[in-house]
């Protein structure tokens, strides 16, 4: 069909401006079932990666390949906000499901990880993975006002 755009081609779109620093599509994947697809970016200093579940896209980043130590862009910015960023406060608007909806997204998680892009990279490209683990699941617990499970 004429003027179908796939995902794989807004999200390059929408984050042109990750091969400004160093970023390379490694990943397209559209799958059969309910339009899902995924996207990864690879640098030598961080990975990206983009999905989209029925509608809903999600961005997580990762250390460098060949990690798959995925960690949502959200609880990430958190972290490195101290806490004082709250990206998660906003609404989808009722855009449908279609590639409306998903250029939307696409260019709020845009706007969302450029200004973090460096310190999320530097983030993931020097601090040990265990540590790294650590860290950001206590951000997560953090964020949701829970405690840690103990042991």
């Amino acid at each position: 069909m004429t003027g179908m755009v796939t995902f794989p081609e807004l999200t390059e779109r929408r984050f042109r401006f990750l091969r400004d620093h160093g970023f390379h599509v490694t990943r397209r994947i559209v799958y059969p079932s309910f339009d899902n697809a995924e996207v990864v970016f690879d640098s030598s200093r961080c990975r990206i990666q983009l999905v989209r579940d029925r509608s809903i896209v999600e961005v997580s980043l990762a250390p460098p390949a060949p990690s798959e130590a995925w960690h949502d862009l959200i609880t990430v910015v958190y972290y490195l906000s101290g806490g004082s960023d709250r990206v998660w406060d906003y609404q989808v608007p009722d855009l449908g499901r279609g590639d409306q909806r998903t250029d939307w997204q696409l260019q709020r998680w845009a706007d969302i990880l450029d200004p973090y892009l460096d310190r999320a990279c530097q983030f993931f490209s020097e601090v040990p993975a265990d540590t790294i683990d650590e860290r950001l699941t206590a951000a997560l617990y953090d964020r949701w006002g829970m405690e840690p499970p103990s042991g």
